[in-house]
């Protein structure tokens, strides 16, 4: 199966999904932008770390957001443009065969599932819904990935 992490076209189309989402710079503080200037170059060259095993994640900025409403901040971890591209690659490849696991009624860290006509859209958003406090039927909800308990 490794095999199918490495190949271009997924990591080109896991490159769009990673500039549609935006965010900012990891470690190398290499931009999206930057990265997609010599993307053919950029992604043969990681296409071949992930070939040849060489491919190692680098470590994760860290910076602190503020809080809503609060003077305390949270720590947010902020991968590089090019781990992004492998964790979404990744995704795309492993996604549709443990989707094929869960049970119709599991909603646990699943992610686009949608059982309703009239969703409520929340794209690349994680959300932690306790069912007991919901007005709408956890059904409706379209998200990146949701947790229902």
């Amino acid at each position: 199966m490794m095999d199918k992490f490495y190949r271009m076209d997924l990591l080109k189309k896991a490159f769009f999904k990673v500039k549609a989402n935006g965010g900012g710079s990891g470690v190398d503080h290499v931009t999206i932008e930057h990265y997609e200037k010599n993307l053919e170059d950029n992604l043969k060259d990681l296409s071949e770390q992930l070939k040849d095993g060489t491919y190692s994640p680098q470590p994760i900025r860290r910076v602190n957001i503020p809080k809503p409403g609060r003077e305390e901040k949270r720590p947010l971890g902020i991968p590089t443009v090019r781990d992004r591209i492998v964790q979404t690659a990744l995704k795309d490849v492993l996604e549709p065969i443990f989707e094929q696991e869960f049970a119709d009624n599991s909603f646990g860290f699943r992610c686009k599932f949608l059982l309703d006509n009239d969703p409520l859209v929340f794209p690349n958003f994680f959300v932690i819904v306790n069912i007991s406090n919901l007005l709408i039927r956890p059904q409706q909800l379209k998200c990146s990935c949701v947790k229902v308990y």
